[in-house]
């Protein structure tokens, strides 16, 4: 599953970035991702990479409205099994 991502980058200019989403590595994670990408456009509004480790990894995900972050703290899922692990250009959710 292929998901675009339309994003403003610190200079200003908006940019696109493409996801794919594999369930089979993590039924659970994915799920949750999918149904925030596709019935709750809020919580993306505003979010901002909050940590980047060059040559590793960059992390997102926290909405920047306290409401929406409020709303989803206790909505915690299970972990998924370990199938793959993070190599550089994957994303853990």
């Amino acid at each position: 599953v292929m998901v675009q991502f339309n994003v403003q980058l610190s200079s200003g200019n908006p940019a696109t970035f493409l996801l794919e989403v594999n369930p089979y590595w993590a039924p659970l994670g994915s799920e949750r991702f999918l149904d925030l990408v596709d019935n709750h456009p809020d919580f993306w509004t505003g979010v901002r990479f909050f940590r980047v480790i060059e040559g590793f990894m960059a992390q997102f995900g926290i909405p920047a409205k306290p409401a929406v972050a409020e709303e989803w703290r206790e909505r915690k899922i299970l972990d998924d099994p370990v199938i793959e692990s993070n190599t550089k250009g994957t994303i853990s959710f």
